[in-house]
């Protein structure tokens, strides 16, 4: 099982090698979608909010991530990459080949669903 974190550091810390790499990539889209973008450790995740309102949160998995999505931040999915489990979306990621152009175009849109 893996511990609970205080901070970024803490998280990426308690990362295998492939899944922190992957972090780092979402990380750095995430914090570059503007100012107002915060990020909250908290348990075994960390949130990227906007306005402190959620747009994806980044959850470790035995050796992998998920890159998750609030309820409610609509988001197409033509290409069927989401998953579901209850009523949150999100994608698996192993490593950093898993943040491609679909994961970040949903990181994108989830950002921009929060401007007002």
């Amino acid at each position: 099982m893996w511990r609970r974190v205080r901070s970024v550091s803490d998280f990426h810390g308690s990362l295998k090698p492939r899944a922190a790499e992957a972090f780092l990539s979402l990380r750095a889209l995430a914090v570059s979608l503007g100012p107002d973008v915060v990020e909250r450790p908290s348990g075994s995740s960390v949130t990227y909010l906007r306005r402190e309102k959620p747009f994806v949160v980044v959850q470790q998995a035995k050796t992998r991530l998920h890159v998750a999505f609030p309820p409610g931040v609509p988001l197409s999915d033509p290409n069927g990459r989401l998953l579901k489990r209850g009523d949150e979306r999100y994608v698996a990621v192993e490593g950093p080949e898993g943040v491609d152009g679909h994961v970040q175009e949903f990181i994108r849109k989830a950002y921009a669903a929060l401007r007002n």
